[in-house]
């Protein structure tokens, strides 16, 4: 009876142990339970909504076209002011004659070609802004309301830099660089150029580029919600552009270089005032809401400007 009563208990701790062993392959299997989502980053946002575009929105009112009215009468009216005779300001100051014999080109066909350059970048450049505004916020954005605006502000500024560059070269009347020479032989090819002999402080060349680098800068500053692509390709390019442009100016015998220094300074200047003073006026109440999770905390959060 003993040796009955092991055999049963060996037999049943054997079928136990079988209970135990891995099903077979074709057996069905429960279902693995799912994995746990990874929680997020404490003081983190869960899902915030893209901000809006723009980031801030300038504004425009009845005395920008105020503004453009007159100051399109006033380019018009100092365009067809005469150029004084003869001139108050000749020869070179500080580092002009330095720069003037490092960068003038020799030769008369590559002055005449420089000078053709600088004359279709400028062409360029006055018309970049506005182009840039209608493609990138009119139709790739889908806001033609804020394209126009750019464009008021955009013509009301390089206007501006129009009116006191060629404002400031009719009261200084500075003696071109090549001026000296055609004076001593009348038929030289520079003598030919067609440019105002007595025009030459400050470059207007240089003003109206830099004001149109400069205007894509702080316009793209302004108001881009990303720094990505044309976004921070437009202020480097179209300065890279304006710069090129003073260079040529140069290189060509058409300004000193203390022309094309200060057509710099005052064209970036004005296409940095006028779109900042727009922007400063611009609605206060752009806000955003978004989710935030942290250990302490969790709740919405208002980012905006006030």
């Amino acid at each position: 009876m003993i040796r009955i009563g092991l055999l049963l208990v060996l037999a049943s701790t054997a079928a136990s142990a079988a209970d135990q062993t891995a099903p077979p392959d074709d057996a069905p299997r429960a279902p693995a339970a799912p994995e746990a989502s990874p929680a997020p980053a404490p003081g983190h946002p869960l899902t915030a909504p893209p901000p809006p575009w723009p980031r801030k929105y300038p504004a425009v009112g009845v005395w920008d076209y105020m503004a453009l009215g007159a100051l399109a009468i006033g380019n018009i009216a100092i365009v067809f002011t005469p150029v004084p005779e003869p001139a108050s300001w000749t020869g070179g100051i500080l580092f002009d004659d330095w720069v003037r014999g490092g960068l003038r080109f020799g030769a008369a066909n590559a002055r005449s070609a420089a000078s053709s350059a600088s004359d279709w970048l400028i062409a360029i450049l006055a018309v970049f802004p506005i182009a840039d505004a209608w493609f990138d916020a009119g139709l790739a954005r889908g806001r033609p309301d804020v394209a126009w605006r750019l464009t008021v502000i955009d013509t009301e500024a390089l206007l501006t830099t129009t009116f006191i560059t060629l404002g400031a070269q009719r009261l200084i009347a500075r003696q071109r660089p090549w001026v000296a020479a055609c004076l001593k032989d009348p038929t030289g090819a520079d003598c030919s150029t067609g440019s105002a002999a007595n025009t030459s402080f400050p470059s207007g060349h240089t003003s109206v580029a830099f004001t149109s680098a400069v205007l894509e800068c702080v316009n793209h500053g302004e108001m881009d919600v990303e720094r990505k692509g044309w976004s921070v390709a437009a202020c480097p390019l179209t300065l890279s552009l304006a710069t090129l442009t003073g260079i040529l100016r140069i290189a060509s015998d058409r300004h000193y270089a203390s022309d094309v220094v200060v057509g710099a300074l005052l064209g970036a200047g004005i296409g940095y005032l006028v779109p900042t003073l727009h922007f400063m006026l611009a609605p206060k109440d752009l806000t955003t809401v978004a989710p935030v999770v942290s250990p302490d905390y969790v709740g919405l959060a208002l980012t905006g400007r006030f």
